[in-house]
């Protein structure tokens, strides 16, 4: 399910790209933010309902594909000429593109790889119980984790057309604001988890499916961690 859906959302995210470049930020901020709303509810309700892993794919598929289909539907009405009438790109523009985004998609595949391979990892040491407490615990901070990447990643574009204008005083300002929105609200992310995923995890699905105050403050520190990696590498880009 998840191999089929990633199929079909991948190329329809050139139009969540297209909108970040309108600058049309509230819808495209709003969209996201209900995407992650939309992933808890289901795989919390399918949980419940006792669907097992069921609930964690569909959970993670089911709101990539409405938010790809929203954001065709923004798209063909914010801007129609954008989505018909596309000429047949010549070598030369592909070629530039692929130099642009090839570093990007490389930082964006590791990521995916580095979590992907955490529950092969944990299976190898003969612990299939710790995937599912890996699973359950992470689940708050990873979102906590997107929430704060919205704003800041919202303010690429305008970082970029101020990298134009060639003045690079009010530039190093606007960086710098934008790292202390990424940092300050990373930081409240990680003193969300802290405070509340211990509950949060109990109360969703049991308390002996949450890996330990340990754990958790480890996670917690990643959402910092990773927030400053991931603002360093999308301001340069």
């Amino acid at each position: 399910t998840i191999a089929v859906i990633t199929a079909v959302v991948l190329p329809l995210r050139v139009a969540s790209a297209a909108l970040v470049g309108l600058q049309d930020v509230r819808f495209h901020g709003t969209i996201s933010t209900a995407t992650w709303a939309l992933d808890l509810v289901i795989t919390v309700s399918l949980l419940l309902a006792g669907y097992g892993l069921y609930a964690l794919a569909l959970g993670a598929a089911i709101p990539s594909l409405v938010s790809a289909t929203v954001m065709v539907l923004r798209l063909r009405s914010l801007a129609p000429d954008l989505v018909r009438g596309w000429p047949m790109p010549g070598y030369a523009e592909v070629a530039a593109l692929f130099r642009e985004g090839f570093g990007a998609w490389l930082g964006a595949w590791g990521w995916r790889l580095s979590v992907a391979t955490d529950a092969i990892v944990l299976a190898s040491l003969g612990h299939p119980v710790w995937i599912t407490m890996l699973a359950m615990t992470t689940k708050l901070g990873q979102v906590m984790t997107q929430m704060s990447w919205v704003p800041g990643d919202s303010s690429l574009v305008g970082l970029a057309q101020l990298s134009g204008e060639e003045r690079p005083d009010r530039l190093r300002d606007a960086v710098a604001a934008v790292f202390r929105v990424y940092l300050a609200l990373a930081t409240g992310g990680a003193c969300v988890l802290l405070a509340v995923n211990g509950a949060f995890v109990s109360s969703w699905v049991g308390a002996h499916l949450f890996a330990g105050a340990g754990l958790n403050a480890v996670l917690a520190l990643l959402i910092v961690v990773s927030t400053l990696s991931h603002g360093m590498a999308v301001v340069v880009s």
